[in-house]
Parts: structure tokens; sequence; C-alpha cells
């Protein structure tokens, strides 16, 4: 709301011009967390599994949306660390999650604090927390990245799995389960967490789902953001409706200034409740 009075202009707020959401970034770093705690071995007992195959994905789909890009590989659990290419590709086989420095917990708070804002950071996991504790997790989240305009992106997949399934409720329970024989619906999920601009965060979805993710018969993916919009509504093609006891003017602002977000009225004297109504075309962000 900006108000004028005599013969002065009124001041035009620096928030009279809202941003659209980023464009995606024409180079930005990926860099990729495995969880390596031991409830992850399950995944990858069963040959040529969702889970398997979802680790190829990653590269392929990453390198097919920045093909000049830079992925950075690292193993998660107890602890953090970077690791070579080399040592990524091993999280399909079961010596990946035997390292006991880190398959004791899944401590995936700690790998929220290490991203970087400005990276599209990528966590695969099976989101067992000790304790069942997702408060934090989701708190950081938070701080870090919606608090921020950023986005949280949450793809679902499930996956055949034998092994154990470990930290169940708050009593930390554990318990073997196979899927050996059973339905797609009754595969175990695990999920790929991304971190980043939302653009970014769609962009990498949108190349997993045409490198292969598509043919998956069990995905879901939902991104969490502040945006809702992919610009926000501006005045340049809406249309005024209806109006009620104001009349638009010109004078208000500084002719000079040009914007679209912005539409000047006079309110007729002695009225009560005025009012306009417009309508602007708005396209709605994908996910």
């Amino acid at each position: 709301l900006i108000s004028g009075c005599k013969e002065e202009y009124a001041a035009l707020h620096e928030d009279a011009n809202p941003q659209p959401p980023a464009q995606v970034s024409k180079d930005v770093t990926a860099e990729i967390f495995f969880d390596a705690s031991y409830s992850m071995y399950g995944y990858v007992t069963v040959e040529n599994s969702y889970f398997t195959k979802t680790l190829q994905l990653l590269s392929r789909a990453y390198y097919s949306g920045w093909p000049d890009g830079k992925i950075v590989y690292n193993k998660f659990g107890t602890k953090i660390a970077q690791i070579s290419r080399q040592e990524a590709v091993k999280a399909q086989k079961d010596e990946f999650y035997y390292d006991k420095e880190f398959n004791k917990e899944t401590l995936i708070e700690n790998v929220i604090v290490k991203a970087k804002e400005k990276d599209l950071t990528i966590i695969v996991t099976d989101l067992f927390q000790k304790d069942a504790d997702v408060n934090l997790l989701i708190e950081k989240l938070n701080q870090k990245y919606l608090a921020k305009n950023l986005a949280v992106g949450v793809l679902g997949i499930k996956s055949e799995f034998k092994g154990i399934v470990a930290d169940v409720g708050i009593q930390g329970l554990h318990f073997n389960y196979s899927t050996i024989g059973k339905k797609t619906k009754d595969y175990r999920p695990f999920f790929v967490l991304m971190l980043g601009n939302y653009m970014d965060v769609s962009h990498f979805y949108e190349k997993l789902s045409t490198n292969g993710l598509d043919a998956f018969p069990e995905t879901n993916f939902v991104i969490f953001s502040s945006q809702l919009v992919e610009q926000p509504a501006t005045f340049k093609n809406a249309k005024l409706v209806d109006i009620f006891k104001l009349k638009e003017v010109t004078s208000i602002l500084n002719p000079r200034i040009r914007n679209e977000y912005i539409k000047q009225f006079v309110v007729q004297k002695k009225s009560k409740k005025p009012y306009f109504v417009s309508r602007s075309p708005i396209r709605l962000l994908s996910y």
C-alpha cells in the first residue's frame, strides 16, 4: 500500500518489485550423499533392484541437465566423508554398508549442516533416524532452505529389499524383511532428497524422469517451497473487473516510474470500504 498527499510524490518501497523464482542454474555443483548406515544394506542384496538402478541414474540425469557440471560424492551415517567416484559406485554393493565408522546411525541433520545452499544437494536415504527423531531434521531444512526461499524436493521410490529394517519407532526395534515374491506395492521405500533453488530441483527431477525414472512402477515426488507460481501476478495483463469508490490515477508516483506491480487510485471523499477486483493470469509451479 502506497499513499501520497499534497504536491509530493509517494515513495516506492523496495519490495514493490517481487522477484520471480530463480531460473535453472547454468552451472551448479551437485553434491551427492549416500546413506551408509546398515539399514540400507537390504536394498543391494537383491540383484538389479530399483535402488541400484536409482544410484546409476543419479549421475546420468545430472550430466544430462548440466553437461559441464561437477559432482562431489560423500557417504554419511555416524559421520560424513567425501569419497571418490569409484568408491561411490560401491554403494551398489553390500561391502559399502559394512563400515562400522559409518553404519551405526543415520544422522541426516549433519548433512544439512554441511550442505552448501548454492549447490544442488542430493541425499539418498531410507530416512530412518535414530529414536525416530525427525524434528531436528525438519528444523534444519526449514532454517536453511525453506526460510530462505529455497526448495526441498522429496522423491520416494519403492524397491526390492532383503535385510534388516532398523530403528523402527521410539523403541528402535529391528526386524527382518524381504520383498521376494511380493508385489511392487509391498516393496520397501527409500528416498532421494533434493535441496537447492526450486528450478534446479525441478530440472533435476525432470532429467531423472526422462533418463529412466518414468519406467519405475512405484514413485512419488513433491517439492516444498515458499513459491507457488512461476512469476508473481502483475497488472500488465490484468483486467479490472470491479471498482468501488476509487478513481484510477497516475499522479501518486513520479511519472518516470514504470512498475507493472502497481496501480494508483484516489479514494473518493467520505467513502467507506473502497475496493477493487482485478484478475490476472498466473502459472502454478509444476510440483
